[in-house]
């Protein structure tokens, strides 16, 4: 049920099939490395995986049940936040950054739980309006953002 595309010595997998929607040429700003991306990741900050693995987690649990299956990573007054879909419980993750504007971004829960746990150790952490990208030494994931 996965899809699988290959361009640049790079492949892409997919959990559903979005290729038929968007032509590579869309796909292809994803390619590029995350640090060079600061067109689509306005903000970039290192935080254990573990830290990050527990919040979202913690958020999952009280979510609303009318709620989207999302978590929200907020930027406001110089710090990061994560918040569940409801934004009904935040807390304020303790990151080392390289740089951070303000940006509000929703995931998937599903998804990002599905990712970290095929990552480890330390975690870089993309954020962008369009999307979110987590980095560690084997490689990167993006994941698009979920519309509010």
């Amino acid at each position: 049920k996965n899809y699988r595309i290959s361009i640049n010595n790079v492949e892409i997998y997919m959990i559903n099939k979005i290729y038929d929607d968007f032509p590579i040429e869309m796909v292809k700003p994803f390619l590029v490395s995350p640090s060079d991306n600061r067109d689509m990741f306005s903000a970039k900050m290192s935080l254990p995986h573990n830290d990050l693995y527990a919040a979202i987690k913690r958020q999952h649990i009280f979510k609303n049940p009318f709620d989207a299956p999302s978590v929200v990573f907020e930027i406001k007054d110089n710090a990061v936040y994560l918040k569940n879909a409801h934004q009904s419980v935040e807390e304020q993750l303790e990151v080392m950054y390289t740089y951070l504007d303000n940006v509000k971004v929703s995931v998937s829960t599903e998804i990002i739980m599905e990712v970290l746990r095929n990552m480890e150790d330390n975690i870089t952490l993309y954020l962008g309006a369009q999307a979110i990208c987590l980095e560690d030494n084997q490689g990167f994931y993006i994941i698009s953002a979920m519309e509010d």
